[in-house]
């Protein structure tokens, strides 16, 4: 019995004739499964990890390599130095905060291909 169905069968009794007894039975009846589904881990096999894993891979080094330099890094922030003839770039900051959105956008949308979202009933 799961819990749509006790929840069914107890609008079938009479309103206000349950015992303590039969309501603890009816709670005890519902799906062991149902109950501990949401914290249930997800179950894959090693090749079906390996195959989302190489996804994830390629799908953010096609995002990395379609940014441009101004997206890595904040150009404003660079600081030079003058070694001889040479100009070197002393630092540069990186703009963390727009790569990983990238990459978590591309994450969510492997993952939305692979795996199918289940409604669950509160």
């Amino acid at each position: 019995m799961n819990k749509q169905q006790t929840i069914e069968l107890l609008q079938q009794q009479l309103p206000g004739f349950y015992s303590v007894e039969q309501v603890i039975k009816l709670v005890n009846d519902i799906d062991v499964d149902e109950t501990s589904q949401s914290t249930a881990p997800l179950s894959l096999t090693e090749d079906q990890l390996g195959d989302i894993d190489e996804q994830i891979y390629h799908a953010i080094g096609r995002c990395m390599g379609n940014m441009y330099s101004d997206d890595l890094v904040n150009v404003d922030s660079a600081e030079f130095s003058l070694s001889g003839n040479e100009i070197q770039l002393d630092s540069v900051d990186i703009n963390t905060d727009e790569i990983a959105d990238n990459i978590h956008s591309v994450v969510l949308e492997v993952l939305h291909k692979v795996v199918t979202i289940v409604e669950v009933e509160a």
